[in-house]
């Protein structure tokens, strides 16, 4: 099954009134987002972006759930 492109992720949630803008980062900028925010993760993906610190972050994965990394 296929899901949903960036492109249509960006529509969506500008039909919703969200600010949307896509942006490419590296592993050590996350923490600089503000959260929650959607990662197109590993160009496959989705995810939520809930928490991101020292610790790590979380992300709610909508094929494994929520997920401490």
């Amino acid at each position: 099954m296929k899901g949903a492109s960036l492109k249509r992720v960006i529509e969506i949630a500008g039909r919703l009134g969200f600010d949307t803008r896509p942006l490419r980062l590296e592993l050590h900028e996350i923490p600089q987002l503000k959260t929650p925010c959607i990662l197109h993760w590993d160009l496959s993906h989705f995810v939520v972006l809930k928490q991101a610190d020292a610790k790590g972050i979380v992300i709610h994965d909508p094929a494994q759930g929520v997920r401490r990394l």
